[in-house]
């Protein structure tokens, strides 16, 4: 969970990098604050930051979660996976650039997108803490990464798909 944790802030890294560097996107059916935005320059800036302070408070949640609950885990391991999934991040932001810039995406929808990696965590939190309180021990913990691994997968295979058709209205 921790490795996926840390894919998921290379992840929304890049992203606020792809939205910060827009030059067109579309505004349709997109409001901040209830109010409907046009496609300026203010805009992908406060979508940006909103996106990355937002998303990125998400991530150091699920760090300090996880930290909590595994205080013994040894990080070593993590770090040289965090490393090349950032450089395949890294890759796929400059190789993708080229086929994103002939599409007008919808800001609000480009946005959005990456909080589907939330869902796997946000919901292995919750039926974790549940099997725990209901089952406790190792069996239990086992549960917890059956239901995330099947979560994290379909999770992927989503984010792919809809990457690949791309953000437009």
């Amino acid at each position: 969970m921790l490795t996926y944790l840390s894919q998921s802030f290379a992840i929304g890294a890049f992203w606020f990098l792809k939205i910060l560097g827009l030059k067109e996107f579309s505004t349709k059916d997109f409001t901040i604050n209830e109010k409907p935005v046009g496609p300026t320059i203010e805009t992908k800036l406060q979508v940006a930051f909103i996106f990355l302070i937002h998303f990125g408070m998400f991530n150091v949640m699920y760090s300090l979660g996880l930290r909590t609950i595994f205080p013994d885990i040894k990080l070593g391991l993590i770090f040289p996976v965090s490393i090349i999934f950032f450089v395949y991040q890294c890759f796929s932001f400059f190789y993708n650039k080229k086929w994103e810039s002939k599409k007008k995406p919808n800001i609000g929808s480009l946005m959005f997108f990456p909080y589907v990696r939330v869902l796997p965590m946000h919901l292995s939190f919750i039926v974790g803490g549940y099997c725990v309180s209901l089952i406790g021990g190792t069996f239990s913990s086992r549960i917890v990464l059956a239901i995330f691994m099947l979560l994290k997968t379909f999770a992927d295979v989503y984010m792919h798909a809809v990457e690949r058709k791309g953000f437009s209205d």
